[in-house]
């Protein structure tokens, strides 16, 4: 450990990753290094060194196609169609959906539950009308909501299902845009909180499109004038 030095760690990101960006370089190499080399250092193995992290661009925060979770929707049934539901009117990630269980879903209520995989927190979250008539249009059973182990379960059916409707959706650009349009509507970072699956003010923050919330004013005023 005494003799790492941050241009070491830097070189081997470069080789671990070739020819990738340098988000993932700082995600999977100088973020971990940082750890571990800090923590030797707080127990006196090793001196505390400064790894600078690698300049990444700034992340497009794209929306879907027009109309395009619509248009999926329509070309799609069953727990496929409500997963793009979960999507569109609840902004949920991928885990999010998939860690949906028929036994914490209460259409009574309105609500159903999760547990945030990047916090591990369960939350409570209310319905949207439309997603809860997406739900209720289904047999209700036990167990999980939606049958796939992992993104990759998803992305085999729903990439294919984009390409031939010639549209742009994912579950990425989906959040950011549920998140901009509530916004755009006078909504803040706590509002989100309090409706999605967010857990902080300060993780939805690189969920909001500054361009989409001023877009949206714009049609907004201009439909109102």
């Amino acid at each position: 450990l005494d003799t790492i030095r941050p241009g070491y760690i830097r070189q081997l990101a470069r080789k671990m990753y070739p020819g990738r960006k340098p988000s993932t370089w700082n995600r999977n190499v100088i973020i971990p290094a940082r750890a571990v080399i800090n923590c030797a250092a707080d127990d006196d193995w090793c001196q505390h060194i400064r790894i600078k992290g690698f300049k990444a661009d700034e992340v497009v925060k794209r929306h879907p196609s027009n109309g395009a979770a619509q248009l999926l929707m329509k070309n799609c049934d069953g727990v496929k169609r409500l997963y793009i539901a979960a999507l569109h009117y609840q902004g949920l990630r991928p885990s999010d959906a998939l860690s949906m269980r028929w036994e914490n879903t209460s259409l009574d209520r309105r609500t159903f539950q999760i547990v945030v995989p990047k916090s591990s927190k369960l939350k409570t979250i209310v319905m949207d009308d439309n997603f809860f008539k997406e739900l209720s249009n289904l047999v209700q059973e036990r167990g999980k909501v939606f049958p796939w182990i992992n993104r990759s379960g998803i992305y085999n059916w729903l990439k294919p299902l984009c390409e031939k409707l010639g549209v742009s959706f994912s579950a990425r650009m989906a959040r950011h845009k549920f998140a901009s349009d509530f916004v755009a509507e006078g909504a803040t970072a706590f509002d989100l909180v309090n409706i999605g699956s967010w857990t902080s003010e300060r993780s939805v923050k690189p969920y909001v499109t500054l361009q989409g919330v001023i877009a949206q004013s714009g049609v907004l005023a201009s439909e109102s004038s």
